[in-house]
């Protein structure tokens, strides 16, 4: 992750640390130095180094490394405070010094970045576990409202004494109340789709379908005549008229036509605005 070497605080306080840090090496050190000699020159300030990676950052690490190897080379190594050219054993300890040191200052770094991730992660996953939360709430909401909106639209048509219908523009009947499945006595869904003109008379579904293309290209009004089959398989004469209205998803054709029985069947749809079809 990009950011994971953005773990490290920001300001003075982790230069005030690292100086601190390197500070406190060199005191204890120093203080040990007529006990120590030569000996672990440099071991305070690799300590020093790691502490201050674990906190502040590889960048303010290796400053108290460098610093603590002049410090360490000017201090504790013969002849003391001054820097005489090193001879081979204080060469080799000097490599030692940069090796081990700078090995465990990538090794806390990759720690403390990939524990950085790791933080980030969760905290992504756990936004995005609430953003999911919120999300299917809605969805939830969304379904319980719409489905006791369509609920209380099933109850309003239930007790309308009209068949009635609906369709979006370009698309297929998508909405029949119970009341035609009442006098049809067809299975309830069974009619959606194209399954209308199973309740219809042969020679009256293509009028029917003429007259809502018609009404959605110009939204006047229209009246015809249908035979619709009931339930004991006789047809029956209907009065219809067919309408256009329009929401904010687009234009909806309105089927309606009273239940009251008109007459038997046996003329053809007549068309009352537009003549005989």
């Amino acid at each position: 992750m990009k950011n994971a070497g953005k773990w490290a605080p920001e300001g003075w306080s982790p230069m005030l640390v690292s100086l601190g840090a390197l500070a406190i090496a060199f005191a204890v050190r120093y203080a040990l130095h007529q006990y120590l000699g030569e000996h672990y020159r440099f071991l305070f300030f690799s300590a020093a180094a790691v502490l201050v990676c674990a906190y502040a950052g590889i960048w303010r690490a290796l400053f108290v490394a460098i610093a603590g190897l002049l410090l360490g080379f000017y201090f504790f190594v013969q002849p003391y405070e001054s820097f005489s050219e090193p001879d081979a054993e204080d060469f080799g300890a000097i490599v030692l010094y940069l090796l081990t040191t700078l090995v465990m200052l990538f090794l806390v770094e990759w720690l403390r970045r990939s524990k950085y991730e790791t933080q980030i992660l969760m905290l992504e996953t756990k936004y995005r576990n609430k953003r999911l939360e919120e999300v299917l709430a809605s969805l939830s909401e969304a379904r319980n409202s719409a489905s006791t909106n369509a609920q209380r639209v099933d109850m309003l048509a239930a007790t309308v004494p009209h068949i009635w219908s609906t369709r979006r523009s370009g698309g297929k009947i998508e909405y029949f109340n119970a009341k035609l499945y009442e006098i049809t006595g067809m299975p309830h869904g069974s009619l959606d789709g194209e399954g209308w003109t199973n309740a219809m008379h042969p020679q009256d579904a293509e009028s029917v379908d003429e007259v809502s293309r018609r009404v959605e290209r110009t939204g006047v009004r229209e009246e015809i005549r249908v035979r619709m089959r009931m339930a004991d398989g006789a047809y029956h004469g209907f009065d219809a008229e067919c309408s256009r209205l329009e929401d904010g998803h687009g234009k909806v054709i309105v089927w309606s036509s009273p239940t009251a029985d008109q007459s038997r069947a046996g003329t053809p749809v007549t068309n009352r605005l537009g003549g005989a079809k």
